[in-house]
C-alpha cells in the first residue's frame, strides 16, 4: 500500500472509531504533495497536531500551519469532534510551549514526518541539545537555518507514537 492510500485509510479508520484518535502533521514539500492528494474527505473523531512550527505569524509563507491549512484542511471537512490544534504563539516561548504541551496526548496514533535536506526531522536538527530532551513534549529552539526561532516536538513524543510515516 502506498503512503497516500495508507493515510486515507487511516483517516477513514479514525472516522469510524468510537474514540478520538490523534494525527500529528508535518510541513515540507513531501508533506504538501501528500496533502494535495486528499480531496473531499469528511473527518470525524480525529484531533490533529503540528510536529513543529516556525515562530512566524500563521499567515506567513514559512508557516507549517498555513501550508497544512491551505493544502489539507481546505479540502477536508472536520466534524465537531475533530480539531486542528495549532501552536499559538503567546509572545512568551515558555508559555507557548506549556499551552501546546497541555494539548498533546501521551501517545499519538499517527505521525507524519519529513526530513529536511540537512537531516532535521520536525525542528530537531542534527547535534541539537533538543535531541536529549526526555521530559518535555515541546521545546522552543534556535535552529541553524532561517527562520531560527521555532517550536518542535521532542524525541519523547516521537518515541510514544504508535504509527510513524517518514516521507
Amino acid at each position: 500500500m502506498n503512503v497516500v492510500d495508507f493515510f486515507i485509510s487511516f483517516i477513514d479508520d479514525c472516522s469510524q472509531s468510537n474514540q478520538n484518535k490523534s494525527i500529528m502533521l508535518t510541513g515540507g514539500r513531501s508533506a504538501k504533495e501528500l496533502y494535495l492528494c486528499i480531496n473531499n474527505k469528511k473527518v470525524k473523531n480525529t484531533n490533529f497536531f503540528l510536529t513543529d512550527e516556525r515562530n512566524v505569524p500563521p499567515t506567513s509563507e514559512e508557516s507549517n500551519q498555513k501550508l497544512i491549512q491551505q493544502n489539507f484542511f481546505n479540502s477536508v471537512e472536520l466534524s465537531n469532534k475533530s480539531i486542528f490544534n495549532t501552536i499559538e504563539n503567546k509572545g512568551d516561548p515558555e508559555l507557548t510551549c506549556q499551552l501546546y504541551e497541555s494539548l498533546i496526548p501521551d501517545s499519538i496514533d499517527l505521525m507524519l514526518l519529513s526530513m529536511g535536506e540537512d537531516g532535521h526531522i520536525a525542528s530537531l536538527f542534527p547535534n541539537s541539545n533538543a535531541l536529549k530532551e526526555n521530559n518535555k513534549k515541546i521545546l522552543s529552539i534556535f535552529a541553524p537555518k532561517p527562520p531560527p526561532d521555532r517550536f518542535t516536538i521532542t524525541p519523547r513524543v516521537i518515541k510514544n507514537t504508535k504509527n510513524i510515516i517518514v516521507l
